[in-house]
Formats: C-alpha cells, structure tokens, sequence
C-alpha cells in the first residue's frame, strides 16, 4: 500500500482521478458479452468435421453469419484440389438450393455474388457449371425486391460476360438485356439494360452488334427520362469502338450530337466525357469535319450557360486539345487556347438570371472553384497545346492566379503537376522560378504535400537551365534558399511527420543544384537539427542519409572532418539506445575511413 501510495503521488495532477471519478470506477460494471449460452451453442460446429461436411452443414442449418463466412471461404475450397471435387458436387448444389428460396437474408445474397464473380473469373469451375448452374442464379437474382442485391448481381453479371461462350450471351443474356430496355420497365432495369449493352459490345462483331444492339441502344438514348439517357450516353463509346468507323459516322455520332444538346446538364456532360473519349478510334477526316465544330459548339454553349457542364468541359478541355492538336487549324487552336484562358479566370458572368439566394450564390462559387481546380489540373496539358512559347504573352496571368488562388486544393493542384510544366518549358523553366517560391512559402499542409514528392525532379531542371545561363553559372540557385528553408520550417510543424520527412529526403538532390559553401552554410545546419532533436524516427532517419550525402558531395575537408565530428558526438555522446542505434545505423565509420 505505501508503495502503491508513493506511486501515486509521485504522478502529475493530471493524471490523477478525483473521489467521484474513482467511485464511478469501482461501481463500473464489467461489460457483458453479447450472446447468451444458448446463442454461443448454436453456433458451434463439430471440430472433427470436415471442410466439405463443415460447409454443407453450415449452408443448410447455419446461421446467417455462419453462411457468409462459408459463402465466402467457398472459392479456396474450389482452388484445393483435395476438396475441388467434393465442393462442386455436394457444396455448390446445396448453395443453389439456398439462394433459390425466397427467406435468404440480404447478406448471404450480397455475398454468394462476389463469391460467383471471384469463382468465374479464376476460372475455378469449367464453363458447362458457370452456364448450367452459376448464371440461372445470377438472371434469377437481377429483379431481387431489395434494390443493393439485385445491383450486387448485376454487377457479377457484367464482371462473368466476357467469360461465358457467345452462344450462351446470345441465348440467355441478350433477352434479359432487351426485355429490361423495354419503356415498360422500371428505370432501374433500363440503366441496367445500357450496362448490359456496354459489356456485351466488347464480345461481338460489328455486325451482330448492329443488327441486334444498336437498335436498342437507339430506343435507350431517346429514353423519357434523364438518367436513363445519361447511362446509356456513356456505353456509346464502346460500343462505338466496336462497331466500327462507319457506323459510328451515321449512328453513334447522330446520337452524341443529340445528347450533347439535351435539355439536363448531366446528359450534356456525360456526352462531352463519351465524345473526347471517342476520339482516338475515328479518322482524321471524321474529327476535322464534324468532332470539332460539335465539340467548339458545346464548349460555347456550356460557358454561355454557366451550368454544371463547364467543370466537366475544364475537366475534358487538356485532354481534348491534346487529341485535337494535329487537326486543328491555326484558328481553332488560338480559340480552343483563349477559350481555356476565358474558362480558367471564370466567375459566373455566364449564368442566366439574377443569383440573390444563398442556394443559387453557393452553387455557383462551387461551380466556379471546380472550374479553377481542373484548370489548373489541365494545365500542363494546355502548356503542352500552346506551346512554351505562349507561355509569357498567354498564359504566365492564368497560371500566376492558380498559384494565388485562395483555395488550398487549387494550389496543391498546381503543386502536384509543376514538375511536369518544369519539363514543358525546358530551358526557359527559370521563368516559373518565382511561381515555385511562392508554393514553397505556401502555410498550407494541402500544397507542401503535392510538392514535396516532385522537389527533386523541379530543383535540378532549375539547376540545369541556371548553369546554361552565362550570368548564373557556377553560383547555385541562391534566390530559391530562403523559400526551401521556410518550406521546411512549415513541414516540420505539421502533426503529418510523413511531409517532413520527404521533404528532408528530397533535400538530398540539393547536391546537385547547390554550391559546397550554400550545403555547408544554410542546409547542414537544418538538417543537423532534426537529427538531434527529431523525435519521430523516419524524420530523424530521413534528415541522417540527407546529411550523410551532404557531408560526401561538400569539398573543403576541414568542413567534412567538422561534420563528421559533430555527428559522432552527437549521436554517440548522447548515451542513448536510440542514439547509438542511429550512429551504427549509418555506419559512420566506414565514411570516416574513406575521408
């Protein structure tokens, strides 16, 4: 007891419990288990049975828990080739029978179709059981009462298509896929007919396709209802691709130029995404005679509407001008660049009628900061598009205000691709050298995480345009030392320790884009620090192979004798298990004996 006593006065204040804490302690009642006796009985199964025994007896009698853990334990037992046999002729017949009653919980449904798509994708049963046995099942489960199971089946049906035999598609899933598209169906079996359509077209010829599919897929994109035509506007594309050119001339491109002009914004956009994808697989001819001006027509038309379509237009705008680059005329490619520097410094001028609620305001600052964000994200794509050359007159503005932007996840998109426009603009990249500093400088957790990863790749392209520079040469990039330091003073307090440690990792290529004197005099220092104070080991870690590099690319010996005297001490003359830990872990003396 006294010593009980000691201990307890030894601890801080707050750690200590008042009498009414330590009276709710003692009367605290111990926390009974769940199940009764009874409820643990039933769920105990015979430790002398077999797997095979164990799950035929689970699957009858079991409980809904006991199912699912059997359901899904059911494709390892068709992997073992010990139990393969057995399972398919006594397992699988008793799980069909249990699916096929109309008392099985929702879960057991749930789980019986992720075990049937794992069980035909590995090829774990021949095709005359996934035909004759697995998919009935599967068509039987599509119109299932609670809308998450039927969904959960429909996804295992078109994840099995492409490994059941044509003739089986044809006999057993194409009528289900045109009964479901009929008007007369719900919209939830419609949607699920497109699906449907999208996943066979990969499986058949263009010519079964247009006899058999299109005209469907025709009747779907001309559906009453929005997302109907939404869902289906996006199984064009590949149904697209396979049919062919041709029919993708007369058909699907009639049906885009439709969608792309309906009334809800969703179908608009869902048919801008489906247009920009088809345009790898058409020719030349075909995108220059009618892909641009649809494409050039939309765009106006989103940005003069001012709706929920231009985020997804700035979305598709680098990736489109990508594809069109080749095909435009001289024109065309300053309107598509102007329109994306119109659509980058977009503020809801476009919207019809007056914004005065709080709804409406809302909405369009969403609108518009959603626009900001995939322009900045497009904008290596666009860089890539003008050219380095349009950089300064074009888009120097648009790219500054990005940088500016009072949203954290615009500047973190600019952070994150800045290495990629780094290797864009080649030699002229010293001119983002301002850009870079200020995202250095940046307060925000968002933005330092995006650029860290990519420091080394944007340090030594600065370097290598700096010493192609005749009045910069040999001097190291001094202007940028201030903003690296500040980056790293904001890194370290961060509670997110995993920034900090890249960043110290990535200041390792600062070899190769300082001076000897700038490591020696503003690096090793902060580097140092973290080593001896650090109390997160990965940071403590990552700061001494920094300084280990460090301390082999400076060339004053008497700076690296210095050095290496200091990180001896340090970690030796700390006495500490981690210390010394961290001295051996470097194996500081081999370097000594090579310096």
């Amino acid at each position: 007891m006294e010593r009980d006593a000691g201990f307890s006065n030894s601890l801080p204040e707050y750690f200590m419990l008042t009498e009414e804490e330590m009276e709710e302690f003692r009367l605290e009642k111990s926390v009974t288990t769940a199940k009764s006796p009874e409820e643990l009985q039933k769920l105990m199964v015979d430790e002398n049975l077999s797997p095979i025994e164990r799950a035929c007896l689970l699957i009858s009698t079991g409980q809904d828990v006991q199912r699912v853990c059997t359901i899904e334990h059911l494709p390892q037992l068709l992997e073992s080739s010990e139990h393969k046999a057995a399972a398919l002729s006594t397992v699988l017949p008793k799980l069909c029978t249990l699916l096929s009653g109309s008392m099985t919980s929702p879960q057991v449904l749930v789980s019986a179709s992720e075990a049937f798509a794992k069980i035909v994708e590995c090829s774990l049963v021949t095709n005359h059981v996934t035909t004759e046995t697995i998919l009935p099942i599967i068509l039987s489960q599509l119109d299932n009462r609670d809308p998450s199971v039927g969904a959960s089946w429909l996804d295992t049906l078109i994840t099995i298509l492409p490994f059941l035999p044509k003739d089986v598609v044809e006999r057993l899933v194409l009528p289900v896929a045109i009964l479901k598209g009929q008007l007369s169906q719900s919209v939830t079996s419609r949607m699920a007919s497109c699906r449907l359509i999208g996943r066979m077209a990969k499986s058949f010829e263009s010519r079964w396709l247009e006899k058999e599919l299109l005209p469907l897929a025709t009747t779907l994109c001309q559906d009453v209802l929005h997302d109907v035509r939404m869902c289906m506007c996006h199984q064009l594309e590949p149904l697209a691709r396979a049919l062919g050119q041709e029919v993708t001339k007369t058909h699907i491109l009639h049906e885009i130029s439709e969608l792309i002009h309906d009334e809800e914004w969703c179908v608009r956009g869902a048919a801008m995404e489906t247009l920009v994808d088809l345009i790898p697989s058409l020719d030349k001819c075909t995108i220059h005679d009618k892909v641009v001006s649809l494409l050039m027509q939309a765009c106006d038309h989103a940005y003069t509407r001012g709706d929920n379509t231009l985020p997804i237009v700035a979305k598709q705008l680098g990736r489109m001008c990508y594809q069109l680059k080749d095909v435009l005329s001289p024109d065309q490619r300053v309107w598509f660049r102007n329109y994306y520097c119109k659509l980058s410094s977009y503020e809801g001028g476009g919207r019809s009628g007056s914004a005065t609620s709080l709804t409406t305001t809302s909405a369009n600052g969403q609108c518009e900061l959603e626009c900001r964000h995939n322009c900045a994200y497009n904008f290596p794509a666009m860089l890539l598009f003008a050219g380095q050359e349009a950089f300064q007159e074009h888009l120097a503005g648009i790219f500054k205000s990005f940088v500016e932007d009072h949203v954290p996840a615009v500047r973190r998109c600019v952070g994150c691709g800045f290495h990629e426009i780094v290797a864009l603009m080649e030699d002229d990249c010293l001119l983002l050298l301002p850009y870079y500093q200020t995202l250095l400088r940046d307060s925000s957790f968002e933005v330092l995480s995006g650029l860290a990863p990519h420091l080394p790749q944007v340090m030594e392209r600065f370097a290598t345009a700096s010493n192609l520079a005749p009045d910069t040469r040999h001097l190291g990039l001094l202007e940028i030392i201030p903003a690296l330091t500040a980056c790293e003073q904001t890194a370290s307090g961060f509670r997110q320790w995993r920034v900090h440690e890249e960043l110290l990792n990535g200041f390792s290529c600062l070899t190769r884009c300082m001076t000897s004197d700038q490591l020696y005099g503003k690096f090793t220092p902060i580097v140092y620090k973290h080593i001896s104070k650090s109390c997160v080991l990965p940071v403590k870690m990552a700061a001494g192979r920094t300084y280990c590099i460090f301390i082999r690319s400076i060339k004053k010996a008497e700076q690296r004798n210095e050095l290496c005297t200091r990180l001896v001490e340090g970690s030796w003359g700390g006495c500490g298990l981690a210390d010394v830990m961290f001295f051996f872990n470097f194996n500081i003396f081999r370097m000594l004996q090579k310096y």
